[in-house]
Order: structure tokens, then sequence, then C-alpha cells
């Protein structure tokens, strides 16, 4: 018989049979068995970086294309996106550690709406991947709902 275990800050068990996992990029939330996970630090930056993506790119349109003050609002325009995927990415690696950590025998991901931002869209489909990579390596069973 397998013992479980109790992580101290959220009702995750290790060692179970099945896990139903489902993650909301819009929101930052994570949920393991019912187990809620929010960032709400992610939330503020990822608003605070579009805020200024968006007075980047008005800025932009403000300037004469192929100059070099155009080229280097590009390059902030560019450093700014680089910052949001990189949030994403790093969220998405974390939150698949703490389902492989936790050493089911199956995970089951719920599937959400996916909204209009293209960001989540693809991070979404990235999140699948890797996690699907993950279970092949560790010889997890994995089912997409």
């Amino acid at each position: 018989m397998l013992n479980t275990f109790m992580r101290e800050d959220s009702s995750i068990q290790y060692h179970c049979t099945e896990l139903r996992v489902r993650l909301d990029l819009n929101k930052f939330t994570f949920t393991i068995n019912g187990a809620i996970a929010q960032r709400t630090d992610k939330i503020e930056k990822i608003k605070y970086l579009e805020r200024r993506l968006i007075k980047e790119k008005i800025s932009l349109s403000r300037k004469e294309e192929n100059s070099n003050n155009s080229k280097k609002n590009q390059a902030k325009i560019q450093k700014i996106l680089n910052k949001i995927d990189n949030i994403y990415s790093d969220y998405i690696n974390k939150c698949i550690w703490e389902i492989v950590k936790s050493c089911p025998r199956c995970v089951v991901v719920e599937e959400l709406k996916i909204s209009n931002n293209i960001t989540v869209s693809r991070k979404n489909v990235e999140f699948k991947k890797k996690l699907k990579v993950k279970c092949r390596i560790y010889g997890i069973m994995l089912r997409l709902q």
C-alpha cells in the first residue's frame, strides 16, 4: 500500500492514483483535485507589463518608420513581450513540476475555455505539450478532457 503525504500549504496528496488538473492562465490559478493555488503577484506583473506594452505601441505608432527611434522602440516592445512570455513559461514549468512530483499514476487535464488572448492560448498548448513529455518520461498516464 502506498503512503500518502500531505503538503503543509495545500491539500495535494502524494502517490495518489489520479490527479485532476485545471490550469487557468488568465487568472494564474492552478487546481489539483480541488485544491486551488493562485499567484496574485504574477497577475499584477502581467497587467503592469501589458500597460507598458500598450504605451510603447502607441509611442511606436507616432514614430517615423525605419528610423533609429522606431528601432529602439521596437526593441523595447520585444523586451516586454519576452518578459511576459517568460513569466507564463515559468509558471507553467512550476505547475508541471507540482504535478510530476506528486507521483500520480494518471493525470486528467480538464479543459477551460480559451480566451481571446493569443499569448494565453499559445501557452495552454505549450502546457499540454510539456506535460505530455514529462508524463512520458516519468511513466505517468495522461488523459486530456
